[in-house]
């Protein structure tokens, strides 16, 4: 995670604000390490930060949390709870004051095989975890306020892409589409990272390959910047996708439930689907030196 923040002081709704300050302070104070992810994360770093349009307004809050087990967990549930949030029938779902969905997703020492957990306390109903090490290992510190300090961990385009991909393959159909358009957006905003950019001008053969379209590039880059940072169950299930499909589900269909206008946008999603898919198959490709640096543990 890198130690520098980026910076939207004053630039998101106040109720959403509330939201990540308290559970900031509580996991904090709890020692416990998050990680903002869905449609919040995408909205605070590319639309807030580097200026994307935003595609639609949420006011649904998601966090990953690594607990050492479930009675940590349940710490920052009850911490909540006095506060004046409301329990649901989902343990890791509360609605906030301001009547706003807040997601709380435990993941880390209460996984089972590495890729799922078991509510308890019956333990029959289970949840894929998949993807949110990594989104928390990537993380970046993003600064809500000038005046108090505060900051937030945010997933990066490279812990979303991750997540929505493995959501899009576990997802009906009526929720897969919000899943594959997300992964489009997230594909055609890459390019906005001043980092993602200076690495894509100074890949002159990246560029010839695709006629100096910086967007495919940054595509084909994210797809460089994903592969390195996967454990192993996370990238047995992409090279699956990848691969073959996972079930009816494969490359072409998410692309065409990207497409809300089909006879214009449908090429150019393949076009960043695939260039994205060379560049996690570019096993030539060098990371960077390391700049970040890791997630706290618990």
């Amino acid at each position: 995670m890198t130690s520098t923040s980026l910076d939207i002081a004053g630039k998101i709704d106040p109720a959403t604000a509330e939201v990540l300050e308290l559970v900031e302070q509580i996991a904090s104070g709890l020692g416990l390490p998050y990680v903002v992810i869905g449609a919040t994360a995408r909205d605070l770093l590319l639309h807030h930060h580097y200026g994307a349009k935003i595609e639609r307004v949420t006011q649904d809050v998601d966090f990953a949390i690594q607990v050492p087990d479930w009675s940590a967990f349940e710490a920052l549930r009850q911490a909540l709870l006095e506060r004046g949030y409301k329990d649901t029938k989902k343990l890791h779902r509360l609605i906030s004051p301001a009547n706003g969905v807040v997601d709380i997703v435990p993941f880390g020492e209460v996984q089972q095989n590495g890729s799922k957990i078991a509510w308890p306390p019956s333990g029959e109903i289970e949840m894929t975890v998949l993807g949110l090490a990594e989104a928390l290992q990537t993380a970046v510190r993003v600064s809500l306020s000038t005046d108090t300090g505060l900051a937030v961990r945010v997933a990066t385009p490279v812990g979303l892409i991750v997540l929505k991909l493995i959501a899009w393959t576990e997802r009906p159909a009526e929720l897969r589409v919000k899943d594959a358009r997300d992964i489009t957006y997230v594909l055609e905003s890459y390019e906005r990272l001043p980092a993602a950019l200076d690495e894509c001008y100074g890949d002159e053969e990246l560029m010839e390959s695709h006629d100096w379209d910086i967007a495919l590039a940054a595509a084909e880059m994210l797809g460089r910047h994903v592969a390195p940072v996967l454990l192993s169950d996370t990238a047995a299930l992409l090279d699956q996708l990848i691969d073959e499909g996972i079930g009816k589900l494969d490359l072409e269909r998410l692309v065409e439930e990207s497409c809300t206008q089909a006879d214009t946008q449908y090429e150019r999603h393949r076009s960043l689907l695939d260039a994205f898919v060379k560049g996690y198959r570019d096993n030539n490709y060098k990371p960077a030196p390391q700049t970040e640096a890791p997630a706290p543990s618990a």
